[in-house]
């Protein structure tokens, strides 16, 4: 799945407006580590 993505400094905005409702899975690659969220779009 691709969407747009815009970054700042030290956040990050991701544009889901065009993809239908549902559960969505983001996974942030860090110099860290991983994080993974979980996206709900109705």
């Amino acid at each position: 799945m691709n969407c747009a993505i815009e970054w700042s400094s030290n956040s990050a905005t991701v544009n889901l407006s065009d993809k239908a409702s549902g559960v969505y899975l983001l996974a942030i690659k860090t110099k860290q580590g991983v994080i993974n969220k979980k996206i709900v779009k109705e």
